[in-house]
């Protein structure tokens, strides 16, 4: 526990910090938009522990999200069952979108998997694999204002004739 947060205990094993580097694309993700997000902060006088501040209740408040969806998997799901649920995810997002709806979707929504079971009361064999947050996005939020670096297609995609 620390800072009066319990130890998180989601369903899936996500990388820690400290493992990072042996994922380098992951690495490079999340710091690259750490580093976007710092230098806006920096940029419109917002100190690191105003924006480590804000951060943290945007975390703790599941983003502002007044509607939380989990989605989640029978613990004999296969591993394409989560590739399902990746395009099923993503239909939604898109449906959400045409609606008029703003989502973040966010493993962290799902960091302490053990509580959100109890608390709505879902069996151990159904594991929680993230949550998608929707409402309608605060855009003079201060961590809505960053834009995060982003791959071209040509980095990630080949296409054969």
């Amino acid at each position: 526990m620390k800072d009066g947060i319990p130890d998180s205990r989601p369903d899936l094993i996500f990388p820690h910090r400290q493992e990072w580097q042996q994922y380098k694309r992951y690495q490079d993700n999340v710091l690259g938009i750490g580093a976007a997000r710092r230098k806006w902060a920096e940029e419109n006088g917002i100190s690191e522990d105003e924006w480590n501040d804000l951060t943290f209740e945007s975390l703790s408040n599941n983003y502002f999200a007044p509607t939380i969806v989990l989605l989640a998997l029978h613990e004999s799901a296969t591993t394409y069952s989560h590739f399902d649920l990746g395009s099923f995810s993503t239909n939604f997002l898109l449906a959400a979108e045409e609606k008029g709806y703003s989502t973040i979707v966010a493993a962290s929504i799902v960091f302490f998997a053990d509580r959100i079971r109890e608390i709505i009361n879902i069996p151990d064999d159904i594991k929680l694999v993230v949550g998608i947050g929707i409402g309608y996005a605060d855009e003079d939020h201060p961590l809505n204002q960053p834009e995060a670096p982003r791959n071209s297609p040509e980095e990630f995609t080949r296409f054969f004739d």
